[in-house]
Parts: C-alpha cells; sequence; structure tokens
C-alpha cells in the first residue's frame, strides 16, 4: 500500500513538472517581461544580476535562443565588476521610439545620477533628465512604463519627473513630459499609481491612495478621468490593505486586479471587471488562504490568465496561476508544492506561455529557476461553471456557522439533496479533516484541538466545489 501510494506521489510530481519546461536559470527574481513585437524580442528586468552564468545586471534581452546583456545593466561602474546592491530593482523595461527605458528604484548609473529612470543609448545607459524625484529631490520610485496612442507614460511615486511637476503619473509624447491631465494628488503625500490604461473613451488609474478627506468614500485604488476631471469608479476598490496592481481589457470590458477582498467592500476577490457602468466580480473570482494578490492577468488566445497568490479560482482548486474563459475559471494542473515562490509575469512570446517571477520548480525539476515555459505535456484542464444559476442556488443554500467559531462548526443545508464532502483546510492547503453528510439538515464539525487561525471549510458534490468559506478559528 505505502508503495502504490508513493507511486501515485511520484506520478503526480512528475506529470506537474512535465507541464512546464526550463528556458534559463536567473539567480534572483525577475519583475516583468516586455514583449517587442517590432523586433519579436522579451525583455526581463528584476533583482537578478545572473543568467545562466553570465553576468547581466537586473535587465536582459532573449531572441528565443540566446540571452543579451543590454550595456553594463544598473551598476555604479561599468568599468569593475562591482558586487550587487540588493537594494536597487528595475521594476519595468519598454522599447519606445526604438530606444529602451527602464524604471525602478535606483540611483546610481556608471558615475551619474539615474535617478529610477533610465534609457539605453546604444552603448551605456544614461539618466533620463532629472529622473523621478521626491518633494525633498531624492530619487522616488518607479512601477510602470506603458505605451498608450504613441505615448510613453511611467508610474511610481514620485512628485516630479524630469523636473515637471506630477503626482505619481507622468507622460512623453516623444518631445516633451507633463503630467497626466492633472492627477490630483489625493493624499498629503505622493501616493503609488501603479498602472494606467485608456477604456472605452475614458483614462483610468489604479494604484495604493484613497481621498484623505473622505476616507470611507468612494475613491479608493482606482479613478476615472471622464474628459473634464477626475471621479469615483463604482464604489471604487476599498480595504485598507487593497491595492490595484494593474488593467487588462479582455471582452470588452476592463479587468483590474491586485489585493482585494470582498468582505473588505471590494467588488471582487482579487480580481474584478468594470463594463463602464457596474462591477462583475468575475465568477467569484481568486482566492487565497490569507491574502489575494494578484501579480499579473494577460489576455492570450482568447482567456485570461491570472498569477499570484491564488489557491482558488471560482472554487476551483488551482494555485498560484489559473485562466478566465469568458464563463469559468480552470487550474493549468498545479498543485500547492509546484511553485516555490509567485509567478509575476505571463507573457506570450513564439506561440509559447512564458511566465516569471520568484519562483523556482520544486516538482523534480531544479533547471526551473525564475522562467519558465508552458508545455502541457499531460495537461487536463480542471474548470468550474462558478457563474452558473443551480450552482448559485446551491451555494445558497448552505449556511456555514459561526465565524469565527470556537470548538464546534455547523454546516446547514437547507433546500439541495444528495451526498456532500465537507474538508477543512489549514492555511497551508493542508487537509485537516473530512467527513461526509447526505440530505437536507444540519452536520457539525469538531475544532477542538485545531490550533488557532485561519482555515477554509470546503463542501463538495462530487468533483464540483458547492462552497468555499474562509473560518476563523479562536
Amino acid at each position: 500500500m505505502r508503495i502504490a501510494l508513493l507511486f501515485i506521489f511520484l506520478f503526480s510530481a512528475i506529470s506537474h513538472a512535465q507541464n512546464w519546461a526550463p528556458v534559463a536559470s536567473f539567480n534572483k527574481r525577475i519583475q516583468r517581461t516586455y514583449h517587442d513585437e517590432v523586433n519579436n524580442e522579451l525583455y526581463f528586468c528584476g533583482w537578478f544580476q545572473i543568467v545562466d552564468g553570465d553576468t547581466m545586471y537586473y535587465v536582459t534581452k532573449w531572441d528565443g535562443e540566446t540571452f543579451y546583456p543590454i550595456g553594463c545593466g544598473i551598476i555604479p561602474d561599468c568599468s569593475i565588476t562591482p558586487l550587487p546592491n540588493e537594494s536597487q530593482i528595475i521594476n519595468d523595461v519598454i522599447v519606445y521610439h526604438d530606444t529602451i527605458y527602464a524604471t525602478g528604484f535606483f540611483n546610481n548609473i556608471n558615475g551619474q545620477n539615474g535617478n529610477s529612470f533610465i534609457r539605453f543609448n546604444g552603448a551605456t545607459w544614461e539618466p533620463v533628465g532629472e529622473g523621478l524625484q521626491t518633494n525633498q529631490g531624492d530619487f522616488a520610485l518607479g512601477h510602470r512604463l506603458k505605451i498608450i496612442n504613441d505615448e510613453l507614460y511611467v508610474c511610481g511615486q514620485f512628485s516630479f519627473c524630469n523636473g515637471v511637476a506630477a503626482n505619481s503619473i507622468a507622460k512623453y509624447d516623444g518631445f516633451t513630459w507633463s503630467s497626466v491631465f492633472d492627477v490630483p494628488q489625493i493624499y498629503s503625500v505622493a501616493r503609488p499609481i501603479k498602472d494606467i490604461e485608456y477604456y472605452n473613451g475614458s483614462w483610468f488609474v489604479g494604484g495604493n491612495f484613497y481621498e484623505y478627506d473622505n476616507f470611507g468614500g468612494p475613491k479608493w485604488n482606482i479613478l476615472q478621468y471622464n474628459g473634464s476631471e477626475w471621479v469615483a469608479v463604482g464604489d471604487g476598490i476599498p480595504g485598507s490593505l487593497s491595492l490595484v496592481e494593474g488593467f487588462e481589457i479582455y471582452n470588452n470590458k476592463l479587468f483590474v486586479f491586485g489585493v482585494m477582498s470582498k468582505s473588505a467592500g471590494s467588488p471582487g476577490n482579487g480580481i474584478a471587471a468594470w463594463d463602464g457602468e457596474q462591477w462583475d466580480d468575475v465568477g467569484g473570482g481568486l482566492e487565497n488562504f490569507v491574502d489575494n494578490h494578484i501579480l499579473d492577468v494577460k489576455s492570450i488566445n482568447g482567456k485570461l490568465y491570472a498569477s499570484g497568490s491564488i489557491k482558488f479560482a471560482g472554487g476551483i482548486f488551482a494555485p498560484d496561476i489559473a485562466f478566465w474563459d469568458g464563463e469559468n475559471w480552470c487550474g493549468l494542473g498545479t498543485d500547492l508544492n509546484t511553485f516555490q515562490g509567485d509567478i509575476y509575469s505571463i507573457v506570450e512570446f513564439n506561440n509559447e506561455i512564458i511566465i516569471s517571477g520568484g519562483f523556482s520548480l520544486t516538482d523534480t525539476d531544479t533547471t526551473i529557476r525564475h522562467i519558465a515555459k508552458w508545455t502541457g505535456a499531460d495537461f487536463v484542464s480542471s474548470c468550474g461553471n462558478a457563474t452558473s444559476i443551480e450552482k448559485e442556488v446551491t451555494k445558497a443554500s448552505f449556511a456555514v456557522f459561526p465565524n469565527p467559531a470556537s470548538n464546534i462548526l455547523s454546516i446547514k443545508n437547507g433546500k439541495v439533496t444528495g451526498k456532500f464532502q465537507v474538508e477543512l483546510l489549514d492555511a497551508t492547503g493542508r487537509i485537516v479533516q473530512q467527513s461526509q453528510f447526505s440530505g437536507i439538515g444540519s452536520h457539525t464539525l469538531n475544532l477542538e484541538g485545531l490550533a488557532q487561525g485561519i482555515y477554509y471549510c470546503r463542501i463538495m458534490q462530487g468533483n464540483e466545489v458547492v462552497v468555499m468559506e474562509k473560518i476563523v478559528k479562536m
């Protein structure tokens, strides 16, 4: 019996590993990936210094076969090989008008004050004017670079961009820098803006901010410019720990992702979609055991891929990465041990899906470090119709209480017949208790002996997840 179980475990681990293939070995985290579609090249940036044994400080280029250094990277002196600076990082890289730009958090670039915003002149990196600065003149933080309508946008947490007053976002038309529709400073100091998008005739910015004089109001973490002023988007993305990480347009909706939870009043868990008038929770969204931090969302071949702190997608077990097909959330065959670390970026390149981030693949293959490509060798999609009326009715018929709970957790089924399996999972996803019940009525779980903390109560009918409730054990 033990031999059989060991075989099943090893087969499962190998199967998961076969779905992902190595691309290269980075020594540290990749923060973001940019696809230069004109030259069909990928740019990687982040916190790394070594790529496949070669020195490449924080930024590199890949043509599908070879990784190339770009100058000497962001180091203080190109004439020597310095020790890596653990306090600096490139958060984004982009190609605009045949020039490579990079932003992040860094200063001294080959003897010059880079102030977190630089460009490559074909031979060396150089500052973009005065770069990004605080009110005190210190170098500030850049988060993201984006090209919209042939203009380059830089988002971050700064007061000035190349000497122009700008509240954490500025744009460049190829000749001059300017602020973006006078984005208001809605807090006493510059707050992070993490992304900008143009959708349905309006501009949207998202980040980590709120209207200081109206703390409980709708201007939480997302604003819309309607042509004359910046206004709230519905009730915003509220919550003291919430933030908007980015935007992606898919199926004529603006998808907003980051740190958000319906329990804190946000329109979705990790992700929500705005159609111009109202929010959609995208089939129940994406949930983790502790937080819901979605790091990247990309539309690829008619599907919307999402990565980050994920354990469940619309109730379907889908650790780290999942996709939305317009009606259902689907997993990619991962389990809790497939990736060690987060997936920060998803991109399509040469008809392949490339993921990168701070992970290593723990399923038997130590050659995959911080970057991998999807092969789907033996992949069988696991999807759930979380948006169906039947499932919503089924879910509504159950009550799980009390919450928080001390020694007894009760489950009441008011309408649905059939057999159900109940699983109690701890914060790591480990099943700590299982039981079954049938028909309409009540069922209880004994929580005595369990440590205080966060648990998940999962009720299943066959292979379908009917209810997934976060429980606090007192």
